[in-house]
């Protein structure tokens, strides 16, 4: 087991499996790679047929192929997983959560301090200031930012429920 040549192909073996786990992850041919290659390099290291030089080279190679890897996941993966860092084609909400601002509506869920309001027909996601407001209870829109809209309770009215 201790042939030269053994410990080279366990190492290649290795090192393709590796590469093969960077286009179809799975975690499974990836640890098994990693396991082969650490497994060369102290075979070669412990070996007694083998040359002195080969565990050197082997763990050479190795180390000089974790940028190669990185520079190869880094340009085959988006291609891969079909992932694009572009902002091309993001289109924002089409409601313009702005125009909201001093709207009434009516809690449609407990607001703790987050849940769902109604204004005019449309159910949105709202945030109060802390406080927890109860079912069907009347709110105004105080600040809207980005898509958080926060809003207050509209004292002096009655339960709408």
């Amino acid at each position: 087991m201790e042939n030269p040549s053994v410990i080279v192909i366990i190492f290649v073996m290795g090192m393709i499996a590796m590469m093969v786990e960077m286009l179809i992850p799975g975690l499974i041919l990836g640890t098994c790679g990693l396991i082969a290659v650490i497994g060369a390099i102290v075979l070669a290291y412990r070996s007694e047929i083998a040359p002195e030089w080969l565990g050197h080279v082997l763990l050479g190679v190795s180390v000089l192929s974790i940028p190669l890897f990185f520079a190869i996941w880094r340009t085959l993966a988006p291609k891969i997983m079909g992932h694009n860092d572009s902002e091309a084609d993001f289109k924002p909400s089409s409601k313009d959560k702005v125009s909201m601002l001093g709207m009434e509506g009516v809690t449609l869920s407990i607001l703790v301090p987050g849940g769902i309001a109604d204004f005019d027909g449309n159910r949105v996601d709202v945030v109060t200031q802390g406080e927890m407001i109860e079912k069907g209870i009347r709110v105004r829109v105080i600040d809207v930012s980005g898509n958080r809209v926060m809003v207050e309770e509209v004292k002096g009215l009655a339960k709408q429920a």
